[in-house]
C-alpha cells in the first residue's frame, strides 16, 4: 500500500503527465496551422507518449491500492513566436518533469518504498531520453536559423517518427 505522501506525489505527477499531453497537443496544433506537418506529427506522437506515461502512473497507484485523485489540468500555452521558442519550451518542460520525477524518487527512498523507487527508474531513464531528444531538435533548429529550405527538410525528417 502506498503511503499518503507517496500517493499524493504520484497523483500530482499524474496531473503533470496529462498536462504534458495537453501541452504537446497544443504545440502540434500550432505547427499544423503553420503547415509544418512533420513537426505536428512528432509533437502528436509526443503527446500520445505522455498520455501513456499518465496511464502507467494511474495503473501503478491502483496496483498499490492507492487512491486516484484527478487534479486540474491547466490550459496550455497556445502560441509560440518561432520553432526555436517552441522547442525551448519543450526542453524546459521536460527538465521540469525530470525534476518532479526525481523528487518522488527521493521521497520513495526516504520512505523506504522500494517498489515505487524501482517503478520510477523507468521514468527517470525515459526523461534522460526526452531531454536529449528535445535538446538535439533545439540545437538543429538554432543551426537552421530560420532558413526555409533546411527547416522544411527537418520538418520532413521529423514526420518519419514511428513512435
Amino acid at each position: 500500500m502506498l503511503s499518503e505522501t507517496i500517493n499524493e506525489a504520484l497523483n500530482k505527477q499524474l496531473v503533470c503527465e496529462y498536462s504534458s499531453f495537453w501541452l504537446y497537443l497544443s504545440m502540434s496544433a500550432q505547427t499544423r496551422q503553420h503547415n509544418l506537418l512533420g513537426f505536428a506529427h512528432w509533437l502528436e506522437l509526443q503527446a500520445n507518449e505522455e498520455q501513456t506515461h499518465g496511464k502507467k502512473i494511474l495503473e501503478y497507484i491502483e496496483d498499490r491500492n492507492g487512491k486516484i485523485i484527478l487534479g486540474e489540468i491547466q490550459k496550455p500555452q497556445n502560441e509560440w513566436n518561432s520553432m526555436i521558442d517552441l522547442f525551448e519550451n519543450v526542453l524546459t518542460h521536460e527538465q521540469m518533469v525530470s525534476q518532479k520525477i526525481n523528487e518522488i524518487y527521493d521521497l520513495a527512498h526516504q520512505e523506504n518504498d522500494n517498489a515505487t523507487a524501482v517503478f520510477l527508474q523507468w521514468f527517470i531513464m525515459e526523461q534522460v531520453e526526452e531531454e536529449a531528444t528535445s535538446l538535439s531538435i533545439l540545437e538543429r533548429l538554432k543551426a537552421i536559423n530560420g532558413m526555409t529550405g533546411p527547416l522544411f527538410y527537418f520538418d520532413h525528417e521529423l514526420g518519419k517518427r514511428k513512435e
